[in-house]
């Protein structure tokens, strides 16, 4: 019988196949028994490089040592995600790290102040990065720009995350676009928190922009507008533009500088020819996108609106936003809205004029309910105040659109534990009869499902805790429950 060889006997190139397929830890180990598997293992491992935080001292060690070889390793580091801290010594090493690493690819650098610290002290660093292809860092000012303004590489895929430290949420925010320009032919996706994509007069654009999205943390100050991004990015495919607070006290003050800017927005959008036809999937808060003056006219695969709340029912004037949309499926997310009569009023607003388009296959309805039981009468605790929201009167509301699909979604935090145990039981009994009702009242429904809280298992006295959601799916015909 022929011998076996011994996996040192290998080709290096099979040995090399063979250790690609080994988790990280074994690929480590292997190293340390000879040169062979040191060598073979340097560039796996740093080929996809962990996050650094800890053990961030031992790998610029290894990054930097003299012995034993192979003697350069930085050729091999394409991937790097750290935070940087002038506070640790190890952390310092970060830019002569970035100045030997020229093949990086991918790039992540958190640390707000650090980061500032190493962009303004150490510029000329991203000169040598020509390779990258991937940048996501979070900054305080505008720094970064600068450093994006020095590079050549091709940036394909940009995440910049600012801060805005501001008490009157009036402070401008960064506009991004004159420093991006330069990746007009490269980039593909672009992702901001605190920072705008403002007007173009250049009249460049970016054809392989597929994706944006926008994060705010707050309502004020300047917005990405529609016309923004119908100058500059004609084959966006999905937009997302969600805001993270907006202040209810201060809004009905600026009420009519909302209305002004969306008058503004939308004649210029006409203007300019509408949204493009590749735009596919619209996705934020209520009162951006009708600021912004993002009401596309084409057909939407999907349509999200996030952070429904009471004081967005009561200001009737945002329904434009659903008025001139029309998506095959839609996604509301109404928060705290436990009230039977608050859902139904939204919903037969919002869905009217969707629903007369005759396009609408899926509504997806998720409840995000934060009820503390020191303010829930006993009486709601017996019949259960969440699932009152899913009965017979949303299905009379949702029967005439004629859907395919039809997702109810609860989620219910804050609670005791025997509370949210009550709750879940309750979803589990009303579960069938609320399926019957819908399947009863829509003939063209396919599948109908139920998600509800799976609370997390205890020890001792802890506090109640949700670990993700149990999905109760239901299909045509008789109600199979998988």
């Amino acid at each position: 019988m022929e011998r076996v060889p011994l996996v040192p006997e290998l080709n290096h190139d099979v040995v090399h196949y063979i250790m690609t397929s080994c988790p990280r830890s074994n690929v480590s180990s292997l190293m340390k028994t000879c040169r062979m598997y040191y060598s073979i293992g340097v560039p796996i491992l740093l080929r996809r490089c962990d996050e650094l935080h800890k053990g961030s001292e031992s790998f610029y060690a290894f990054m930097f040592a003299t012995s034993p070889g192979p003697p350069d390793r930085f050729r091999y580091l394409l991937d790097l995600k750290t935070s940087f801290d002038p506070n640790k010594p190890e952390t310092l090493m970060v830019p002569h790290l970035l100045l030997r690493a020229t093949n990086i690819e991918r790039l992540e650098l958190w640390g707000r102040r650090g980061v500032d610290e190493l962009m303004k002290s150490y510029p000329h660093v991203v000169d040598s990065l020509t390779n990258l292809i991937e940048f996501r860092c979070g900054v305080s000012d505008g720094g970064v720009l600068e450093w994006l303004e020095r590079t050549t590489a091709p940036i394909a895929r940009l995440d910049l995350m600012f801060s805005l430290e501001v008490e009157d949420n009036t402070s401008p925010v960064v506009d991004v676009l004159p420093s991006i320009l330069k990746f007009a032919e490269t980039l593909v996706s672009l992702e901001l928190d605190n920072a705008i994509i403002g007007p173009c007069t250049s009249g460049i654009q970016f054809r392989k922009v597929r994706k944006i999205k926008i994060r705010m943390d707050y309502l004020f100050g300047y917005l990405t507008t529609g016309p923004s991004i119908i100058q500059s990015f004609p084959n966006l495919e999905s937009f997302y533009f969600f805001m993270l607070d907006i202040d209810e006290d201060e809004l009905p003050g600026d009420e009519e500088k909302i209305h002004r800017e969306h008058r503004f927005n939308v004649a210029e959008v006409s203007r300019l020819g509408d949204f493009p036809q590749s735009l596919k999937d619209l996705e934020g808060h209520i009162v951006a996108l009708y600021r912004g003056g993002f009401l596309p006219e084409n057909v939407l695969d999907k349509f999200t609106i996030h952070e429904i709340r009471h004081e967005d029912i009561s200001r009737r004037e945002y329904l434009p936003v659903f008025e001139r949309i029309s998506p095959r499926a839609l996604s509301l997310r109404l928060c705290g809205l436990y009230q039977d009569q608050d859902i139904k009023e939204f919903l037969e607003l919002a869905l009217q004029d969707i629903s007369t388009a005759g396009i609408l296959e899926e509504l997806e309805l998720i409840f995000y309910f934060e009820i503390d039981m020191e303010y829930v009468p006993e009486s709601d605790t017996s019949t259960g105040v969440p699932i009152s929201v899913a009965e017979a009167f949303l299905c009379e509301l949702t029967s005439p659109l004629e859907l395919v699909s039809v997702t109810v979604e609860r989620l219910t935090v804050r609670c005791t534990t025997d509370w949210i145990e009550a709750q879940i039981g309750l979803v589990g009994i009303n579960a069938s009869a609320v399926a019957d009702l819908y399947f009863e009242a829509m003939p063209s429904l396919e599948s109908f499902t139920l998600c509800t809280p799976r609370l997390k298992e205890q020890t001792g006295k802890e506090e109640p805790k949700l670990d993700g959601d149990n999905e109760i799916v239901y299909t045509r015909p008789g109600l199979t429950r998988s």
